[in-house]
C-alpha cells in the first residue's frame, strides 16, 4: 500500500511514499517540480536522524533541542563549580574591598595588591635544586605569608607577599651595554 504524507519544510512541498520495503523522499518546489539532487540528501538525513532517534526534532522548539543536549546536560556540572572557582580568586585577591561591602563590614579581608605600586616584601632567589620549594612552603607554614614558589602574578594565586625562585635571579645580573663599538 502506498501511503503518502505532506510536510512544509522551509517553503517547499516534500512529499514521502512508501512502498513496501523501499523508503524514497521526493521534494518538490512551490510549482510541483521535483528537485533531482536534494532527494537522495534528504533521504540520506532522514534515515540519520531516525537512526540517532531525532524523529521529533521537526516538532521542538530552539531552547527545548540546545537545553536536551548531552554537553549543556553535562557542562553545567563542569561550568558552574569552575565559575565559583574563578570568582573566589577574583573576589579575594583582586576585589577583597566588595566582599567587605556585601558583609557590611563583617568580613574585612587583606587588601588587594594588583595594580598597586605596593612592592612585594619577600624575594628569596636560589639555584635550581637548592630548596626553594622547601622554603616557599615553610614560611607559608610557620610565618603564615602568602609567598607562591615560581610565581609572581598575586591576581590570580596567593603571592601577596613575595615569591621563592630561581628564576627571579636574572634581576641581579649586570645590564648589557647597549652601544657596540
Amino acid at each position: 500500500m502506498i501511503e503518502e504524507r505532506r510536510m512544509v519544510v522551509q517553503g517547499k512541498k516534500k512529499r514521502r511514499s512508501k512502498t513496501h520495503k523501499n523508503d524514497t523522499e521526493r521534494e518538490t518546489d512551490p510549482r510541483g517540480e521535483a528537485s533531482v539532487g536534494s532527494a537522495t540528501k534528504t533521504s540520506v538525513f532522514a534515515k540519520t536522524q531516525s537512526a540517532m532517534g531525532n524523529d521529533k526534532l521537526d516538532d521542538m522548539a530552539f531552547a527545548e533541542v540546545f537545553s536536551g543536549h548531552p554537553l549543556v546536560r553535562v557542562g553545567k556540572y563542569v561550568l558552574i563549580p569552575y565559575v565559583l572557582y574563578l570568582s573566589y580568586y577574583y573576589f579575594q585577591l583582586q576585589h577583597p574591598e566588595v566582599v567587605s561591602l556585601v558583609t557590611l563590614g563583617l568580613v574585612r579581608l587583606r587588601p588587594a595588591i594588583y595594580n598597586s605600586a605596593s612592592p612585594r616584601q619577600v624575594l628569596i632567589v636560589g639555584t635550581q635544586g637548592s630548596g626553594t620549594v622547601q622554603m616557599a612552603s615553610t614560611l607559608k607554614r610557620q610565618l603564615g605569608l602568602e609567598i607562591e614558589h615560581e610565581s609572581t602574578d598575586a591576581a590570580w594565586s596567593f603571592a601577596r607577599d613575595g615569591s621563592v625562585s630561581w628564576f627571579h635571579g636574572i634581576r641581579f645580573f649586570a645590564p648589557t651595554s647597549q652601544k657596540e663599538k
